[in-house]
């Protein structure tokens, strides 16, 4: 089942491990509703999805991105917690595993922050909020590497609980940061507030180039769980 991002009325991301060939057709199940669409281009780890005409009506995408928000969110905070649970194993074990940890980048937060495009979580200031503390906990994870390294359990513990303060204020910002989005989100479905963002965009894989419109929202489907950093 594919982990969904950049939902929009015409177009979306699936990341997902299956292999799925450029202009292959494709069906997803979101919400109990089935969408039909095209595989335009693909990525490391997934690949870029067209709807077949007439696609998502706008207020059902806002939907959709309102109600798995929540969802979203507290399966990467429990992801966040787990890798910070497994920095404190390895400082309690002495061992660092084969290839380290990972980056601010290459976690799975981290992908998710660095993948997404819609303007109104961009201009959020506690999405952008999210990304100083989620940099200083890793860069306290490549400390405490670097201690275990050189046999210093009392400064790995000290990087630890660094790692550990920090943690805290990415999981503040991550419940403030849904919160926000929610509220823009039902505001948006309500027609309140932020009118349906259809501007044109360019989309780019790796030496592909395809344009749509869009107006990219989160969306998580229900069942599905973040790969682990």
């Amino acid at each position: 089942m594919p982990l969904l991002h950049d939902l929009s009325e015409y177009a979306c991301y699936a990341v997902s491990e299956a292999r799925r060939e450029v202009a292959q057709d494709i069906e997803i199940a979101v919400q109990g509703k089935r969408l039909h669409g095209r595989v335009v281009a693909r990525s490391t780890n997934g690949y870029h999805i067209t709807f077949a005409s007439p696609g998502l009506p706008t207020a059902e995408a806002d939907h959709i991105s309102a109600t798995t928000v929540t969802h979203l969110m507290r399966l990467v905070k429990d992801d966040h917690i787990a890798s910070v649970q497994r920095v404190a194993e390895i400082v309690a074990s002495g061992v660092v595993p084969p290839g380290g940890l990972a980056t601010a980048h290459t976690c799975r937060l981290g992908r998710w922050h660095d993948r997404l495009t819609d303007p109104t979580t961009l201009a959020l200031p506690s999405f952008r909020a999210i990304a100083p503390p989620h940099r200083a906990v890793h860069e306290c994870g490549q400390s405490v590497v670097a201690a275990i390294a050189a046999r210093d359990p009392a400064g790995a513990q000290r990087y630890l609980a660094d790692l550990r303060q920090q943690s805290e204020r990415v999981l503040c910002c991550l419940d403030a940061f849904g919160r926000d989005y929610l509220a823009v989100k039902q505001a948006n479905v309500a027609g309140f507030a932020f009118p349906a963002a259809a501007a044109r965009a360019r989309l780019h894989a790796p030496g592909v180039g395809y344009e749509t419109r869009r107006a990219d929202r989160l969306v998580m489907r229900a069942g599905d769980l973040p790969c682990r950093c």
